[in-house]
């Protein structure tokens, strides 16, 4: 069963568009990540959690990566997703 990776993000934000581009690889993997996207406009919530933080991405309630995370933090969550 393949891990669900959660991205918080909001229409509009070129940092959470920045992030999406940088982890296609993980969406490229379906057998291992299903990545699902969260608006968090739609749930007051996500909203409270993360307005201030956005992107996030989430594996198991664990944030792995937020705001503006250089390449080098995307590789190497990547790298330690991907094995």
């Amino acid at each position: 069963m393949p891990h669900e990776l959660i991205l918080y993000t909001r229409a509009g934000c070129h940092l959470c568009d920045r992030l999406v581009s940088l982890i296609a690889p993980l969406a490229k993997q379906p057998e291992r990540f299903t990545l699902v996207h969260r608006d968090i406009e739609e749930n007051g919530d996500w909203y409270e959690q993360f307005w201030s933080r956005i992107p996030v991405l989430t594996l198991d309630d664990r944030v792995l990566l937020e705001g503006r995370p250089s390449e080098a933090e995307v590789q190497r969550v990547m790298r330690e997703l991907l094995g």
